[in-house]
């Protein structure tokens, strides 16, 4: 794979789909000042429970639709079609309980509101089987522009949505709820002719119990995994409600979070875009290759990630067009780098999805998400809302030690990576940028602009120098 490729297909897939993103971010200077940190602090909470109940809602089964791309490439749609009726299934049931789990939560919303926002709020974990499905399906083809567009129109119809409500009928939070609805609708609607239809992908019950017990066997071990992930983001929202925390303090920490996360965009798109590649690389055992694009994408992501950081001050200042939501800014600048440990993640997640060692993946993000709640429930009492956002670095930069601590991946690491003390110089360049980055954050606009005009320039030379750049070529 050439980088042109790479960069081109990061392009699609990163950027392209987040163009809703991005109009969203243009909007925020209009609706921010609609509203209020409880309106963020109730969309925080309300979406952090979607997302613990969607984590459980795929049960582990997306394993089984990059694996059988893979080992049948003529049938890999009978698999496709038996884990969809499975998954059909399972985000019934789960929408359900969610929906139960929001009357009982929200009870400071009146009832008829809460019936009818818990109702629009489910949505998505109602029709997530076809999300699944195309966020898998068009990667793996390497055809980004059928996937991409149509969830772009999708988001841009939920944004608009969401913006109708929130701006012009003044609805708060319910705006939120509703955009994310309306978006899950449409692209739930939109993929049913290339997904369903084109690639004969149809719900198929599957009948034979060996199947479908060596299914499960694979799968189960992936719900912690994918409950850990959600968990490391979505449970300090939990906790600080369980906490009693004010509701405008959990609205600032989750306007933080929102905006320090945008910077994800850079990193999803690079590892989906290099996701194929990951797989040949690995499958060929081509170890000095698959070391190379690693360092390439953890340079890429944690040189965005500080860029991003440095220049918070005027993203807020631009965005955020309401005063009391500037706190949240320094919450946003830290938030940025949760996601410096992602390429690590992938590469290593990669291996177990290849060699069906999904349990090991409860080491990956699991324990990283029982690192997360349990120093957050010490923290908040002591040292306050904020300190959540240390705590969940600490968490997920616990992952560098995996390889380390436990012997699957220690074994599997050294082929590519080298020695285990490698893992240490990683770690090194995440705390020097992170110390680095605010330290420049102060300094005046002109200077920081110097400054990160050299840090890539620097970033490149150093990829084409070892050879990084023209390694896949």
């Amino acid at each position: 794979m050439k980088v042109k490729t790479i960069l081109y297909n990061s392009v699609w897939f990163g950027i392209v789909p987040k163009i809703g993103t991005f109009i969203n971010v243009l909007l925020l200077p209009f609706i921010t000042q609609h509203l209020t940190p409880a309106d963020y602090g109730l969309w925080g909470i309300i979406s952090s429970y979607v997302g613990i109940f969607t984590s459980f809602t795929s049960l582990g089964l997306h394993v089984h639709l990059t694996n059988s791309y893979f080992e049948y490439p003529t049938k890999y749609n009978l698999v496709w079609s038996r884990m969809l009726f499975i998954l059909i299934i399972s985000s019934a049931c789960f929408s359900l309980i969610t929906f139960i789990v929001f009357i009982e939560i929200l009870r400071k919303i009146s009832l008829d509101v809460r019936l009818w926002v818990s109702l629009f709020a489910v949505v998505p974990i109602l029709l997530y089987p076809n999300h699944i499905l195309s966020a898998n399906l068009f990667p793996l083809k390497g055809t980004p522009k059928p996937y991409v567009l149509r969830n772009l129109v999708a988001s841009i119809i939920g944004i608009s949505v969401t913006f109708i409500f929130i701006y012009f009928l003044n609805a708060g939070y319910k705006g939120f709820v509703i955009g994310a609805a309306t978006t899950s609708v449409v692209e739930f609607l939109i993929f049913i002719r290339p997904v369903w239809i084109k690639e004969k992908i149809l719900p198929v019950i599957e009948r034979n119990k060996v199947r479908l017990k060596n299914y499960f066997k694979v799968a189960l071990p992936l719900i912690p995994h994918s409950l850990g992930f959600i968990l490391l983001s979505s449970a300090n929202t939990i906790i600080m409600d369980f906490y009693r925390v004010k509701l405008g303090s959990i609205g600032l920490y989750s306007n933080g979070i929102m905006i320090g996360n945008y910077i994800s965009i850079v990193a999803t798109g690079i590892i989906t875009a290099v996701s194929p590649l990951m797989q040949k690389l690995y499958r060929d055992r081509n170890f000095s290759e698959y070391r190379r694009l690693f360092i390439l994408v953890q340079g890429v992501v944690l040189l965005a990630i500080s860029i991003f950081s440095i220049f918070m001050h005027e993203i807020y200042a631009i965005l955020i067009r309401n005063q009391s939501l500037q706190p949240a800014q320094e919450i946003a600048s830290y938030t940025c780098f949760i996601n410096a440990v992602f390429p690590l993640y992938n590469f290593l997640s990669n291996i177990t999805f290849i060699e069906k060692k999904t349990i090991n993946t409860l080491w990956l993000v699991f324990v990283p998400a029982l690192i997360n709640i349990l120093l957050t429930l010490i923290a908040i009492p002591l040292f306050g809302y904020k300190s959540v956002i240390i705590t969940t670095i600490i968490a997920y930069w616990s992952q560098l030690f995996i390889p380390i601590a436990i012997p699957y991946f220690r074994q599997k690491t050294v082929p590519w990576f080298g020695k285990s003390k490698n893992l240490f110089f990683v770690l090194l360049s995440y705390l020097l940028m992170l110390g680095f980055t605010n330290l420049v954050s102060h300094y005046g606009l002109i200077i920081r602009l110097i400054i990160s005009t050299l840090m890539v320039s620097l970033g490149c030379v150093f990829c084409y120098k070892r050879h990084l750049l023209r390694s896949f070529n």
